[in-house]
């Protein structure tokens, strides 16, 4: 099974996704981490990246948050070959929110939105809850305008900005 074949790794990634969707957060756990364990160290770069995607969300949900940003930053390099740049996004910024690093989380909501639209991509179902929290979250501590004020900079974000917003943790302002 370690080298499965791609229709196999896709199956395991759908489980993981339809597992959170239903709201089985702890099996989705599981299907994640044992994706991984299947997909370490094969050359199936793309299936893992969006496997620790879905495994960050998975933790995320469970309240597991440091397991979250070590998916995170294991997915990070993966992200710019593999074109979910903006799923890894969504989940980031509900990261970066819930460490209460509210102004950073709109701007990756900012990069996300932009990066959704120039791929003309519609965000899955649990995207959009992420979205959604990330959003509430960021509007109780900062407030609507704000919000937007700083997702229309996040807009104008490059790649290479990334890295400092995300995974910083020093308190801002």
């Amino acid at each position: 099974a370690r080298e499965a074949g791609l229709p196999v790794l896709f199956i395991g990634l759908s489980m993981v996704n339809g597992a959170l969707a239903g709201g089985r957060t702890e099996v989705a756990v599981r299907f994640g981490q044992a994706a991984l364990t299947h997909l370490e160290g094969t050359r199936h770069l793309g299936v893992l990246a969006g496997t620790r995607i879905q495994l960050m969300a998975a933790l995320l949900q469970s309240g597991r948050h440091e397991e979250a940003r070590q998916q995170s930053l294991a997915a990070w390099p993966l992200m710019a070959r593999f074109s979910r740049i903006d799923a890894w996004a969504d989940y980031q910024a509900l990261l970066t929110a819930l460490e209460n690093r509210l102004g950073d989380a709109a701007l990756l909501m900012g990069f996300a939105n932009a990066a959704c639209a120039r791929g003309n991509i519609v965000r899955t179902h649990n995207e959009a809850a992420a979205v959604k929290r990330t959003t509430d979250l960021v509007i109780a501590g900062l407030g609507a305008a704000e919000l937007r004020r700083l997702m229309a900079i996040g807009e104008g974000l490059l790649l290479q900005d990334i890295p400092a917003i995300a995974f910083e943790r020093s308190q801002e302002p």
